[in-house]
C-alpha cells in the first residue's frame, strides 16, 4: 500500500513538514513516482519499529499493555533531576534537555525531542508560576515511563499562561496514556501548593526534590 506524505504525517502524528525535513535528511525511507513522494506502508512500519517510532494506530495497544503504578518520586529517580538547564528559548532547553536524559537503547531522541516541540506548538505548557510540564501528545513505545526534571540556568519567557518566565521542568515521558495522566495527576497535587513552588526556586539538590516529593505522596494518601 501506497502512502503520501500527508498519510505518513497522521500515523506518525507529526507536521508534514518534520516528514519533508525527515526526507530531506534521507532519515526515513520514500521513492518518488511522477514527481511526488511515496511511502511503502510495510517498510514504513518495518522502519518505525526499528527506531522505536510508535504509529498512532497502535496507542491503545501499547495503553493496555504498559499500565504501570508508579509513584511520583520513583518517576523522577529513573527520570533524573539536573540543575543549570541552559538555553534562551523553548526550543533551546528542550533541545538540551533531551541531550541531557538517559533514554533507552533504540529510542530515537531527534523523535522525542520533535514530539515536544510539536506538542508546544499546539500550547505551550508553561502551567504558570514558573513552572512549565513539557511533554509529547501521545505516548513513545520503548520509554521507561519517568519526569525528568530541569532547573534552568536562567528563567526564560517560555509563553506561559500567567506570562511569567519558567524556571523548572517537569519533562514528562511515558510509554502509555494512563500512565501519563496518572503522573500529570500527582505532579498537580504537588504543584497546587504554594509552598511547594516556594520550595522549588530554593532546592539546591536531587535529594533534597525526592524527599520533598515522598512527604506530600505521603500526605495525599
Amino acid at each position: 500500500m501506497e502512502l503520501e506524505i500527508k498519510d505518513v504525517a497522521r500515523l506518525m502524528d507529526l507536521p508534514e513538514i518534520t516528514i519533508m525535513r525527515w526526507i530531506r535528511q534521507g532519515k526515513i525511507p520514500f521513492r518518488i513516482k511522477n514527481g511526488r513522494y511515496v511511502f511503502d506502508k510495510e517498510e514504513l512500519i518495518s522502519w518505525a519499529k526499528l527506531h522505536n517510532i510508535i504509529l498512532k494506530e497502535e496507542d491503545e495497544e501499547i495503553a493496555k499493555r504498559e499500565d504501570e503504578e508508579i509513584t511520583l518520586s520513583e518517576a523522577i529517580k529513573r527520570g533524573g533531576v539536573y540543575f543549570g538547564l541552559k538555553g534562551n528559548n523553548v526550543y533551546e532547553v528542550l533541545r538540551n534537555a533531551v541531550n541531557m536524559i538517559q533514554l533507552p537503547e533504540g529510542v530515537d531522541k531527534e523523535m522525542v525531542f520533535e514530539k515536544l516541540i510539536q506538542r508546544e506548538e499546539l500550547c505551550s505548557t508553561g502551567i504558570g508560576e514558573g513552572v512549565a510540564i513539557p511533554h509529547p501528545r501521545h505516548p513513545i513505545k520503548g520509554l521507561k515511563n519517568m519526569i525528568a526534571v530541569f532547573f534552568l540556568e536562567k528563567e526564560i519567557d517560555y509563553h506561559a499562561l500567567d506570562n511569567k518566565p519558567v524556571f523548572v521542568l517537569f519533562l514528562i515521558l511515558t510509554s502509555s496514556t494512563k500512565v501519563h495522566l496518572r503522573l500529570l495527576s500527582k505532579l498537580s497535587f504537588c504543584l497546587r501548593k504554594k509552598d511547594f513552588i516556594s520550595f522549588l526556586r530554593r532546592c539546591k539538590s536531587a535529594q533534597e526534590l525526592i524527599k520533598k516529593i515522598e512527604e506530600l505522596e505521603k500526605s495525599e494518601k
